[in-house]
């Protein structure tokens, strides 16, 4: 075999059109390794966990103490729970509240006075209870920030007041009722904000839940007017609030010191057997936090499973023995081409067809693609001048490999050239003597080569054979089926 057949051409872009090409291939390994990988890890993480805190290895544990010592354990780890709880929430609070997270150099406060009419004489507790819920608390906290809780909203807003009975003014009801005893009272809202235009809309927002709980209260029957007394702003630096978050701030860390003396503590004064009951049960409570590692494993077999369709799919690019590039064609073939028909993607789903249509284009390398008739007519018409100019009558398409997807373009080719009454032949001559026979009764011969099946030593052999028989070859083409 001639060495120069045995190169290896690697053309990148043909590569990755080949694997567009067999993307079900890569899709259906990536997927099958993905299910496979993530339930049966997901499984095997599952008996683990099982078997590794189950409630028997308790007992086994508690079978070889005494009851002094279990009620020693059951004491420490009843402490250990309270604080890993109060760590969690002191933690949470930092991370979370509105006035660990505010400026004390750069603070806004914003109050509102309301003046209150009424019959009922604890209507300024009922403002400060009922007039805002979790709702208004959120679109409070939509001004504030989108990464914030609005249960924290509270630490910035406030409504308190006072409320006197007045001693010469009475509500009339109906006749024949004592009359009503009336009550005057005062209703601040207190804001903290960063800037004054967000002080301003968090005092519209509770300025309408302020008016909304007003109208409940008179649809109960209380009578109640309120009106807006004053309104102030002012910007200040808040030692106040330096000094909580300060203080806060220690309060965590006393507590976890805290914790920590407590570790040092249950190490020293628990026994061996009391020390491994207290560290089970302490790994058996995290891991109820903790879950089985199923999305890890769906990545990792989508992974894997995307690798091996690749390797599956780039070694047999490299295996098949079959021409695949143009490249290796003009390597082989001196004569000039004639055209390239490209079958069109056979696949019903859009995305498949979407795929194969880029990795034809990929190719093309850069050039138009035609649709197969069009492509098959300009074909025709290139062989019928060349055919005409050579003052051939027969002409022998020389086919290096059966395809069926090769063997109907060439039956087109054939109906066209015989409505020109122009004998066309068909054969195989390197593997048929009966096709070798016919081509020595042509005038001149075309190469029909199918790329991913025709090997090179083929085509060396069809040529060598023109070559002895003294036979013109007018040119070659090239069929790329889909598969």
């Amino acid at each position: 075999m001639n060495q120069e057949h045995d190169e290896i051409t690697i053309d990148l872009a043909d590569l990755l059109a080949h694997i567009l090409h067999r993307w079900k291939t890569i899709g259906i390994l990536t997927l099958v390794l993905m299910v496979l990988c993530g339930v049966l890890m997901s499984y095997r993480d599952y008996k683990s966990i099982r078997n590794k805190y189950q409630e028997t290895t308790v007992e086994a544990l508690k079978s070889d103490m005494t009851d002094a010592q279990v009620t020693n354990v059951e004491q420490m780890y009843a402490r250990y729970l309270s604080y890993v709880q109060r760590l969690a929430d002191l933690q949470y609070y930092i991370d979370h509240s509105l006035l660990m997270r505010m400026d004390p150099n750069n603070s806004s406060k914003y109050q509102v006075e309301y003046l209150v009419k009424t019959d009922y004489e604890g209507v300024i507790e009922s403002f400060r209870n009922s007039s805002f819920d979790l709702n208004i608390y959120q679109q409070m906290n939509d001004v504030i920030s989108s990464d914030t809780d609005p249960r924290f909203v509270y630490e910035l807003i406030n409504l308190n007041g006072s409320i006197k009975q007045d001693t010469d003014s009475y509500i009339f009801t109906d006749a024949g009722d004592p009359p009503n005893d009336t009550y005057t009272g005062i209703l601040t809202l207190s804001i903290r904000s960063i800037d004054k235009d967000k002080c301003e809309q968090l005092a519209k927002i509770a300025d309408i839940a302020i008016l909304q709980h007003a109208k409940e209260l008179q649809n109960t029957g209380i009578i109640v007017s309120i009106s807006n007394l004053s309104t102030s702003y002012t910007e200040v630096v808040d030692s106040a609030l330096a000094d909580y978050q300060r203080s806060t701030t220690a309060a965590g860390s006393d507590l976890y010191a805290a914790y920590q003396k407590f570790e040092s503590s249950a190490a020293s004064t628990l026994d061996e057997q009391e020390q491994a009951l207290f560290t089970y049960l302490i790994d058996k409570s995290q891991n109820k936090i903790e879950r089985i590692q199923w999305k890890k494993w769906l990545i990792l077999g989508f992974a894997a499973g995307l690798f091996l369709g690749l390797f599956v799919v780039i070694m047999q690019y490299f295996v098949s023995p079959g021409i695949k590039t143009e490249n290796d064609i003009s390597r082989l073939i001196d004569s000039p081409l004639l055209g390239v028909i490209r079958e069109a993607p056979t696949s019903k789903a859009f995305f498949g067809k979407r795929i194969h249509k880029l990795a034809n284009s990929i190719e093309c390398h850069g050039k138009a693609l035609l649709s197969e008739d069009v492509a098959l007519s300009i074909l025709c018409d290139r062989v019928m001048i060349g055919t005409t100019e050579k003052k051939a009558k027969t002409i022998y398409l020389v086919k290096t490999v059966e395809h069926g997807y090769a063997e109907d373009i060439l039956d087109r080719i054939i109906s066209y050239f015989t409505e020109q009454e122009i004998t066309v032949l068909l054969g195989n001559p390197s593997a048929h003597d009966n096709d070798l026979q016919k081509l020595k009764t042509a005038d001149i011969a075309l190469l029909v080569i199918c790329t991913k099946s025709t090997l090179a030593d083929t085509i060396s052999t069809d040529l060598a054979i023109c070559s002895e028989l003294h036979l013109p070859i007018l040119g070659h083409i090239i069929i790329h089926p889909q598969s």
